[in-house]
């Protein structure tokens, strides 16, 4: 019998376990399914101008790699798996250029220029970039030349490890369709919509880990969300490059919330080498000011030299003239958005996670990451184990093809629930309240409570329902009601603030 080897979510890591699985294992049938568009997720969110990927410059680098990023992590990484990651990174980034994917570098002068520090690290590593036109166009031939079957709009819905069926919403058809596996990759992407300002597309809805943790999975520091500066005005949802606050002018107010001129002179300058929020730096401060100034933002005036700017910053400025009408001298408002997730579902070396057949990579894992990230290290995580659990997966699947037990549809899709697009507010709402950078114990221990009462609210108000998308709506609503609570139970498990948790 033909094994089936099923990816979900079409990102860097989704994409590359599936070219994985499908060539290591050329008799099996590999299945991409993704909620949004091919190369879709964080991955290729169109608010950012690239991604950076970071390896350890050499071999004798790799110690030293792994140790800044358990010193960064706070101790809240696995070191196994840190070793393990940073002994793969150059090796997936030379599987890539096999793949045909160019990779971007610095210019020679600008490799050595601090803005090629990757964030919260203390050295220049091996810098490159990854651009999504390339990216596309090589992946995009490869996946077609390995037979990988595509399914776009399909949203993982529910899966059962026992009878090894996982079923989706197509929003084609508006009808469920169930697919019978042999291996499950998990790739769906972080939890940063769980908030209202967020930094990814929309297809990162946040189900996978409450879905997972529903059917035997561990999750692992899921405390641990990244906030990062964006930009609010004059345009909405899009990074704002943390290298250029040193090149910014605050209000008056803000320079007096700073401690006056000298002071907000320096915090900018210290802000400028990191991009998502961290309590563990003096520089906390600027993001203080930041989420003082609540939605509307934080004015910043710029301030940029005739000479001498740094490429990262001048390829971020014609990026963002050239995407959004946003000139290098237009004064910008910033705010806090969730970005990326540090943790997720827990895997081994392999990708593989506790439940057998069940593997998972990217950013909807957790352990590779501790209280902070290094810059660079979200893409390298998604190549590295993206192709492990791929290649996990292929031969997982290879020694258990058999027949199938029949699976029936789930009680749930035979109801729904009218308040779930009312319940989806309140819960980023409450999420937005208590679980940003700025997190009180009352606050999120209330924000417990007002969760279960959404779960409770749902479950008391189901009705039949003959309709497809109306049941698919309320089960996204539970997925991800599921996913806060596990956020929410995580955060007030941390008895003390570290990197990007922080207690008020």
């Amino acid at each position: 019998m033909r094994s089936l080897i099923l990816v979900v979510g079409s990102g860097i890591a989704g994409t590359c376990a599936a070219l994985s699985a499908a060539l290591e294992s050329p008799s099996s049938k590999v299945f991409l399914a993704s909620k949004g568009p091919l190369f879709s997720g964080s991955s290729f969110f169109e608010g950012t101008w690239g991604l950076g990927l970071i390896a350890p410059d050499g071999t004798t680098d790799q110690e030293d790699l792994a140790a800044t990023i358990e010193q960064v992590g706070c101790g809240a990484a696995n070191p196994a798996l840190v070793r393990s990651f940073v002994r793969g990174i150059a090796p997936a980034i030379a599987q890539l250029e096999v793949w045909g994917v160019t990779l971007k570098h610095a210019s020679g002068t600008a490799a050595a220029q601090r803005e090629y520090i990757p964030c919260f690290d203390h050295k220049h590593r091996a810098w490159n970039g990854i651009e999504r036109e390339p990216y596309v166009q090589a992946m995009d031939a490869r996946l077609q030349e390995a037979g990988v079957t595509l399914r776009q709009g399909w949203e993982l819905m529910d899966f059962d490890p026992k009878t090894r069926c996982a079923l989706f919403f197509d929003s084609n058809t508006q009808a469920f369709e169930q697919v019978e596996y042999d291996a499950l990759v998990l790739c769906t992407g972080g939890t940063s919509s769980l908030f209202s300002r967020h930094l990814t597309q929309d297809d990162c809805c946040a189900t996978v880990q409450g879905l997972a943790a529903s059917r035997g999975c561990q999750l692992i520091n899921m405390a641990f969300m990244q906030f990062m500066p964006g930009i609010v005005s004059p345009v909405q949802g899009v990074v704002f490059n943390e290298k250029a606050f040193r090149f910014m002018q605050l209000p008056q107010s803000g320079i007096d919330a700073l401690g006056g001129a000298a002071e907000a002179a320096r915090l900018l300058d210290m802000r400028s080498g990191y991009g998502p929020f961290t309590c563990r730096l003096e520089s906390r401060a600027v993001d203080f000011a930041i989420h003082q100034a609540g939605p509307d933002g934080l004015e910043l005036t710029p301030h940029f030299p005739t000479v001498d700017v740094p490429e990262f910053v001048t390829t971020y400025q014609q990026w963002l003239q050239e995407s959004a009408g946003v000139g290098p001298n237009d004064a910008l408002r910033v705010s806090l958005y969730a970005h990326a997730s540090n943790g997720g579902i827990a895997i081994d070396q392999q990708g593989c996670t506790s439940v057998p057949g069940v593997f998972a990579a990217g950013e909807c894992t957790g352990g590779m990451h501790g209280a902070d990230r290094l810059g660079g290290l979200s893409s390298a995580n998604g190549l590295v184990f993206g192709m492990r659990a791929g290649k996990s997966a292929a031969e997982h699947a290879a020694c258990h093809a058999q027949d199938r037990p029949h699976a029936d549809l789930p009680a749930w899709t035979n109801f729904a629930c009218s308040l779930a697009p009312e319940i989806e507010k309140q819960l980023q709402a409450i999420m937005d309240e208590s679980c940003m950078i700025v997190r009180e114990k009352s606050q999120v221990e209330t924000a417990k409570k007002k969760l279960a009462v959404l779960a409770e609210d749902l479950e008391n108000n189901l009705v039949p329902t003959v309709s497809a998308a109306q049941a698919a709506a309320t089960r996204t609503a539970q997925l991800r009601l599921m996913t806060a609570q596990a956020m929410v139970s995580a955060i007030l498990e941390e008895e003390e603030s570290r990197g990007s948790h922080y207690w008020a």
